[in-house]
């Protein structure tokens, strides 16, 4: 199973696993039956006008170049732009491009995506991007390189949702230590606890205390309080324990 880091823009390192090529290819194949069948179903509704209103074949040939090859060239493109990275294909298998670096995924970055599909699957009959995301370490085929986007895994094993989050615990007769816990976002609070979960899997991965201290001084910088305290891996984790419950607490 390969994993890839990703910085988010709150500098927090999320770890996400990357799909399968077998996973991309099923994702590919469900896209392509349901783009071949809307596009069976509009041809059928089209000569079953044209026999009806007796149209002529201009606009037969309108109706290919304006309405048939769009869509067909164009699913991809639009799916991913509209739908944050996911067409139907993906959703459905559970996965989504984003960017190596954190940011969102630009237009452009989507249009270099799509745009060497022709490279990468139709003109080698897809045996070039079986061979790129196979091969490389991050799973990219070359529209993915040279957009600097890969494709990960939505819920991958340090995902944590914020229903998950607000079911910690109990927090009745609960007193919250920190009031200024109300600057962060949810996406914050997710992260933070995304931290804790790796930090609890891997204890003694190396950057492990590295990457809770470096949250913990973050986050206790965002709320003006003193980061001496952030002596051992205990205290640390602790701290970011409280974060999240009096987060929990004060915007519930």
């Amino acid at each position: 199973m390969k994993t890839i880091s990703i910085r988010t823009s709150q500098n927090v390192t999320i770890d996400y696993e990357l799909p399968s090529t077998f996973q991309r290819i099923i994702a590919w194949l469900v896209d392509l039956v349901l783009l071949s069948a809307t596009i069976g179903i509009l041809t059928l509704l089209f000569y079953w006008m044209l026999a009806i209103m007796g149209w002529s074949s201009i606009i037969e040939t309108l109706f290919m170049y304006l309405v048939l090859v769009p869509i067909w060239f164009f699913y991809s493109l639009f799916c991913e732009i509209m739908f944050n990275g996911q067409s139907v294909g993906k959703r459905a298998m559970g996965i989504r491009v984003v960017k190596l670096n954190g940011d969102i995924p630009s237009l452009s970055d989507y249009f270099m995506r799509w745009a060497f599909r022709m490279v990468d699957i139709m003109f080698s009959f897809g045996s070039l991007a079986v061979i790129l995301i196979t091969g490389t370490e991050k799973g990219q085929r070359l529209g993915d390189i040279l957009a600097g986007t890969t494709v990960i895994k939505v819920k991958s094993t340090q995902h944590v949702n914020m229903k998950e989050l607000l079911n910690i615990r109990s927090f009745r007769n609960y007193e919250p230590t920190y009031e200024r816990v109300t600057v962060f976002s949810e996406e914050d609070m997710l992260a933070i606890k995304t931290i804790l979960n790796r930090s609890s899997r891997f204890p003694n991965q190396k950057d492990t205390y590295k990457l809770l201290q470096k949250t913990a001084v973050s986050a206790a910088k965002k709320m003006d309080i003193s980061v001496e305290k952030f002596t051992s891996p205990q205290q640390t984790k602790q701290f970011l324990h409280t974060v999240l419950q009096d987060y929990i607490v004060l915007t519930r």
